[in-house]
C-alpha cells in the first residue's frame, strides 16, 4: 500500500492524515503500532506523537473518525427506504433513528478499519465506551426503555455490520435486504399492536 503524506520536511502533515493512515492499516489488516503510522506517514515516531500525542488518543481519533463516517451515512437513510419515504430522511423518534441505523448496516460496504474499536485489546473498553457514546442516538431507546422488537433490531444491525466488517460473507445482498425488511417488519408490527392497544385503551 502506497501512503500520499508529507514527511516533516515539507508542509505539516495533519493530524487527520495520521489517523487516516492507521485507519489505512487496519484496513489491511496490519497490527496498529505508533512506528507502523510513523513509516506509513513517512514521520519519525516524535512526529507521530507530536500530531497525536499518544497511542491511546490514536486509537480514541480513529474511532471518532470512523463515527464521523458513519453518521454521514446515517443521516442519508430515511427511517423507511423506498418509494415512499420522501426527500428529507424522517428521525424525529429514537424508532426511526434505529431504522436508520438498520438500513445502513444492511447496506454499507463495511471493512476491517471499521473494527477501530477493537484494535488494541488494552484500550477496548475505553474504545467501545467512547462508539457506544457517539453512536448513542442511532442505536434505539436506552435499557429499560426499549421493547423486545427493538433490542431484535438493534442486534440484527450490530451482527450485519460486524459480519461484513470481518469479511465472513454471512449474508449475501439478497439476504441483507431480506434482514432489513424483517427488521421493519419487527418495529412496524409493535407500533401497530401499540396503536391497537391505544385505541382500545380509549374505548368506553
Amino acid at each position: 500500500m502506497t501512503y500520499s503524506f508529507m514527511d516533516e520536511s515539507s508542509q505539516p502533515t495533519t493530524d487527520r492524515h495520521v489517523v487516516n493512515a492507521a485507519l489505512e492499516l487496519l484496513r489491511d489488516g496490519e497490527v496498529l503500532t505508533i512506528d507502523a503510522v510513523a513509516r506509513a506517514t513517512g514521520l519519525t515516531k516524535p512526529g507521530v506523537l507530536h500530531h497525536i500525542g499518544s497511542k491511546q488518543n490514536l486509537m480514541l481519533r480513529a474511532v471518532d473518525e470512523v463515527v464521523d463516517r458513519w453518521t454521514v451515512e446515517l443521516r442519508r437513510f430515511p427511517s423507511q427506504m423506498g418509494p415512499d419515504a420522501g426527500d428529507t430522511p424522517f428521525r424525529s423518534t429514537a424508532t426511526a433513528r434505529l431504522r436508520s441505523y438498520l438500513d445502513f448496516a444492511c447496506v454499507h460496504d463495511f471493512d476491517a478499519s471499521d473494527l477501530a474499536l477493537f484494535a488494541d485489546p488494552r484500550l477496548r473498553e475505553r474504545l467501545r465506551e467512547q462508539w457506544a457514546q457517539r453512536l448513542r442516538p442511532w442505536l434505539g431507546p436506552p435499557a429499560g426503555e426499549r421493547s423486545p422488537a427493538q433490542v431484535a433490531v438493534r442486534l440484527l444491525a450490530d451482527g450485519m455490520w460486524f459480519n461484513a466488517a470481518l469479511g465472513t460473507g454471512a449474508a449475501d445482498p439478497q439476504e441483507k435486504e431480506q434482514v432489513r425488511v424483517l427488521g421493519h417488519q419487527l418495529l412496524d408490527s409493535e407500533s401497530a399492536a401499540a396503536a391497537e392497544d391505544s385505541v382500545g385503551a380509549s374505548t368506553p
